[in-house]
Formats: structure tokens, C-alpha cells, sequence
């Protein structure tokens, strides 16, 4: 029974674990039509910024980034992923803030783990932004960014 609790005590704490999200956030409109489910995350440390980015799958362009911002508070960052393909230099996105959405909670916590001197952080994004034709909608938890 010891043996069984170390092998469980250690895979817990895996340091070389990948972040990762799960939930759903569907966009339609002029941030193109796709929707996240799954993928990576990565801490905003990485960027130098408190927050978190969220990918969807590899060569998508599929991304949101959630951004606190000392003074104004937090922002979702999305990229328009039609813009990131055929080897652009870099992808077209927009900032929301959250004015005119019916739903816009971000939560991101620092964990007591660091990897490779990034802090891991876990949180989740709750958006729900309607205009006209365009959305965003849905609900992401973001699990062990580093």
C-alpha cells in the first residue's frame, strides 16, 4: 500500500505536465466561426503579463488571451485565426473588456508550483459577448498554465 500512495504522490505533483483547458467558447461572426474545446495553456509570465492564453489546436490560430491589466482590470484578447495562417507575421486579434457583454468573469490564480521559474496559474473565462451577428459565448477552465 505504501509503494501504490508514492506513485499517486508523484504523478500529482508532475512537473513536466502540460497545461490544458477544457469547457467551450464558440465564436461566429467577424472573429470568424470556430469553436475552442480543448488544447494547451500557457501562464502570461511567459509574455510578461498576469493572465493566461488559451490555444486551440495546433495550426488553428485559435487563441484568447486574458490579460489583468493593473489600472482598467481584465481583457480577453482574441485572435482572429483566418489572419494567422499562410506564415503571417503575426495574428489580427481583438480586445474585449467586457462593455455591452451580458456575461464577462475572469478569474486566474497563481498556484503555489513554478516551473522552469513560471508561476503556474489555473483559472476559468466566462464570456458571453453578443453584437448583432458577431458572438462569443461560453466557458473555459484553464488548468496548471506554466
Amino acid at each position: 500500500m505504501r509503494f501504490l500512495w508514492a506513485v499517486v504522490a508523484l504523478t500529482a505533483c508532475n512537473p513536466f505536465k502540460e497545461g490544458s483547458i477544457s469547457g467551450k467558447v464558440e465564436s461566429k461572426g467577424t472573429l470568424g466561426d470556430w469553436v475552442l474545446e480543448t488544447g494547451p495553456c500557457q501562464s502570461g509570465q511567459r509574455e510578461n503579463f498576469f493572465g493566461a492564453v488559451a490555444f486551440g489546436p495546433e495550426g488553428s490560430g485559435i487563441a484568447i488571451k486574458v490579460v489583468k491589466d493593473p489600472t482598467k482590470g481584465w481583457a480577453a484578447v482574441i485572435n482572429k485565426p483566418e489572419t494567422c495562417k499562410s506564415g503571417a507575421a503575426a495574428c489580427k486579434a481583438v480586445t474585449v473588456t467586457g462593455d455591452g457583454c451580458a456575461k464577462f468573469d475572469i478569474v486566474v490564480e497563481p498556484t503555489n508550483t513554478t516551473v522552469n521559474d513560471i508561476k503556474v496559474v489555473e483559472g476559468k473565462l466566462d464570456i458571453e459577448c453578443v453584437d448583432g451577428n458577431n458572438s462569443i459565448k461560453g466557458t473555459l477552465n484553464l488548468s496548471y498554465c506554466h
